[in-house]
């Protein structure tokens, strides 16, 4: 319809290793990103798990680290998917132990 604005929505899969990945997601229009998650994964035993990852679920930017047993939520600033593949190539496996709300 005319007016009306069409959402473009991105998913990849980036591989940091053949144990370790990146999987994103990216909804907007040309101007905007509406909502973003960045997970970075590894596999455990034949499956993949998430050890942490960045979104802005209800406008609300934050990292969640995945434990064990928990899910820990920080706030955090706005990232690109560019930032997140840094960070993780920087850290890696040691990003659950960071502290990542000001990374």
């Amino acid at each position: 319809m005319e007016g009306e604005k069409a959402l473009k929505i991105e998913k990849r899969t980036d591989w940091i290793n053949a144990q370790e990945k990146i999987q994103s997601i990216e909804i907007g229009d040309s101007k905007t990103r509406h909502y973003y998650s960045y997970t970075y994964l590894v596999d455990e035993h034949g499956g993949f798990r998430p050890l942490v990852r960045w979104d802005n679920f209800n406008n609300n930017p934050h990292v969640d680290v995945f434990e064990s047993d928990a899910v820990r939520t920080y706030s955090t600033d706005e990232k690109g998917y560019g930032e997140v593949q840094k960070i993780v190539r920087l850290f890696r496996l040691n990003l659950p132990q960071m502290d990542l709300k000001d990374l």
